[in-house]
């Protein structure tokens, strides 16, 4: 019982770890960037104003404007992304996690993921990573398969 707490425990920080790297190249590759772009921008309309180029400086402005909205949409994208699972991502973490518990998987796909829904996707993903940790916890399994197919 004891060894199962140790194992749910390193399971969990597995998946926070797991999260948190995606997370993390997310944001960096997405808005790492963009402040980088805007430090210069801004910079650069300043020194216009200095000069008094007024024109340019309101170029300067008006990309800084574009490059924000572009940020804002892209921060959006990621909170969404941060919502919705998808299947691929998710098997590669259900099959580490019960691997990591000591369970010999087995996954086999009859269907085309890119096909399903964004939404049936997370909520499959959902159901598998409810019935891999039910595995763990309860079945005392020694290895596993998961069939995916299309029925209709």
């Amino acid at each position: 019982q004891e060894e199962k707490r140790k194992q749910n425990a390193q399971l969990n920080l597995f998946l926070a770890e797991n999260e948190r790297n995606r997370i993390g190249r997310d944001l960096h590759d997405s808005l790492g960037h963009t402040f980088a772009m805007l430090s210069v921008k801004t910079e650069l309309a300043q020194q216009f104003l200095q000069m008094k180029s007024y024109e340019k400086a309101g170029k300067e402005l008006q990309e800084v404007h574009e490059i924000s909205k572009q940020s804002m949409a892209d921060v959006r994208r990621i909170i969404d992304n941060l919502k919705t699972r998808t299947l691929d991502e998710e098997l590669v973490t259900i099959q580490a996690m019960l691997e990591m518990s000591g369970i010999q998987v087995q996954v086999q796909r009859q269907l085309n993921i890119a096909s399903i829904a964004p939404n049936i996707q997370s909520s499959l993903s959902m159901v598998l990573l409810e019935l891999a940790t039910n595995i763990i916890k309860h079945a005392q399994a020694s290895s596993c398969q998961i069939h995916l197919k299309k029925l209709l």
